[in-house]
C-alpha cells in the first residue's frame, strides 16, 4: 500500500535509506515522528518494507568522530573543545585525545574514525558539547548506541545520561554506569523515555584511574526502543562537515594502452607486460559526485622484473573540449622489485561534473603487477 500524502504532515521527517535523502520540510531537526512500528501499525505500508527503507534521524552530530576541532592529538582541558571531535569537547583533563582511522575490522570499517581517550585521572573522558545537547521531545522513548573498548582488563569506561529542560537539570537516566571493561568491540545500548519536560539531554563518557584508556565508534540516539544500525546525522551535512570517504579500485578496472593485461587464474592482481625497451601504460577512469574534493590517491603495484625504469602515476582531468591537465603525479622507486604504495598527496581537487577525471600507469618495466588504487576524498553531502 502506498505512502499518500495524507497519512504524513508537513514537519514530518523521513529518512529513505535507498535514496539516502531527507525530507524534513524546513522545520527543526528533531526525531522522525513515524518510526517502523507506528506507520505500521496505521496500515500505511508492510512492516518488513519498511525495515527496509526507513530509518529514525541519528540525533548525534559527528557520531562516527570523523571530523575534529583544531588538533587531534593533544590534551584535553575541561569543557574545551582543543582536540576533541567537533560537537565534543572534554569532561575534566584527560592526557590525550586522539584521532584513530577506522580500519576494515572496526565496527564501521574504514568509512569511519575512532576517538581514543587517555585518563590523567577519575571522570577524564569526553561530553557532547553543550550548544549541540542533543534535542529531544518529552515523554518519548529513545535508544542510544554505540560501540565501546578498552586497552586493558582493568580499564574501566562508566556513563552519565541526563534530561535537562533548557539549562535546568532533571531526570537521571545513567550515572557512573560501568558499560565496559572489555578489551575487544562491543555495541553498548540503553532505551529509556524523556521527562514530560525535557528537551536536550546531557551525554559523557569518561574513565575510572589515571592511565585509562577507552576507545569509542558509531554513536547513535534514535526513537524508539531498539537499537538501529548506525547512519549519519543529518545535522552533519547541514551545518558543513567534511566526510572522508574511500573508493577502492580493483586490477580489472584497469585498461591497458600499448601492451597487454592478464588477470593470472586465482591471482588478486593484473600483469602488465611492456616488453623490454617499451613504454606502455593502464589507465582507469574516475567517477565520484559533483562537488566531492578528492584528496589523495594510493596505489598498489610491483615491478615483476626485466627493465631499469620506475613505475609512474598520474591523476588527469580532461574539460569537454578534450584538453587534459594533469592534477597529481608519483612514482615506484627503481626498478620497483617490491610491492609498492604510491601515495600521490596532491592539492585538494574539488569534482565539477563537466570534467572527466582518469589515472595513467606506465612505464618501460617489462613485468608490472597492478593490484589496484584507492582514491580518498571528502563529502559535505549525503552520496546518492
Amino acid at each position: 500500500m502506498a505512502l499518500n500524502s495524507s497519512d504524513v504532515s508537513a514537519g514530518d521527517d523521513i529518512l529513505y535509506s535507498d535514496h539516502n535523502t531527507l525530507r524534513d520540510d524546513i522545520q527543526e531537526i528533531v526525531a522522525p515522528k513515524y518510526i517502523i512500528g507506528d506507520i505500521a501499525a496505521k496500515g500505511i505500508l508492510d512492516a518488513e518494507l519498511l525495515s527496509k527503507s526507513i530509518h529514525p534521524q541519528n540525533l548525534i552530530l559527528n557520531g562516527n568522530f570523523e571530523v575534529w576541532n583544531a588538533g587531534i592529538d593533544g590534551a584535553g582541558v575541561d569543557g574545551t573543545a582543543a582536540n576533541c571531535p567537533e560537537g565534543w569537547v572534554a569532561n575534566e583533563s584527560p592526557t590525550n585525545i586522539l584521532k584513530v582511522a577506522g580500519v576494515k575490522t572496526d565496527p564501521l570499517g574504514v568509512n569511519s574514525d575512532i576517538v581514543k581517550v587517555t585518563a590523567d585521572g577519575i571522570y577524564d573522558g569526553i561530553k557532547i558539547q553543550q550548544n549541540t545537547w542533543l534535542k529531544v521531545k518529552p515523554s518519548t522513548i529513545y535508544t542510544l548506541s554505540f560501540w565501546n573498548k578498552v586497552d586493558a582488563v582493568d580499564d574501566i569506561i562508566e556513563i552519565h545520561l541526563q534530561d535537562y529542560e533548557g539549562a535546568n537539570a532533571g531526570t537521571v537516566h545513567l550515572n557512573d554506569v560501568n558499560i565496559s571493561s572489555a578489551t575487544s568491540w562491543g555495541l553498548y545500548t540503553k532505551t529509556f523515555t524523556t521527562a514530560s519536560d525535557a528537551d536536550n539531554l546531557d551525554l559523557v563518557l569518561y574513565l575510572k584511574a589515571s592511565g585509562d584508556i577507552m576507545y569509542l565508534s558509531g554513536m547513535s540516539l534514535c526513537e524508539g526502543s531498539a537499537p538501529f544500525a548506525f547512519i549519519e546525522s543529518p545535522r552533519d551535512y547541514r551545518t558543513g562537515l567534511k566526510h572522508t570517504r574511500y573508493i577502492s579500485l580493483s586490477p580489472s578496472d584497469f585498461k591497458s594502452f600499448g601492451q597487454v593485461l592478464s588477470y593470472p587464474v586465482g591471482a588478486a592482481y593484473g600483469v602488465f607486460a611492456v616488453g623490454a625497451g617499451a613504454e606502455a601504460g593502464l589507465s582507469d577512469g574516475i567517477h565520484l559526485p559533483n562537488g566531492a574534493v578528492m584528496t589523495s590517491i594510493n596505489y598498489y603495484v610491483y615491478g615483476q622484473g626485466g627493465g631499469t625504469g620506475v613505475i609512474s602515476c598520474r591523476l588527469m582531468k580532461a574539460d569537454r573540449t578534450g584538453t587534459s591537465t594533469q592534477i597529481g603525479t608519483t612514482k615506484s622507486s627503481a626498478n620497483a622489485a617490491s610491492y609498492q604504495t604510491l601515495t600521490d598527496d596532491f592539492a585538494d581537487e574539488t569534482i565539477v561534473n563537466t570534467h572527466s577525471y582518469y589515472i595513467i600507469l606506465d612505464t618501460t618495466i617489462n613485468l608490472v603487477r597492478i593490484c589496484g588504487a584507492e582514491i580518498v576524498f571528502t563529502v559535505t553531502n549525503p552520496l546518492p
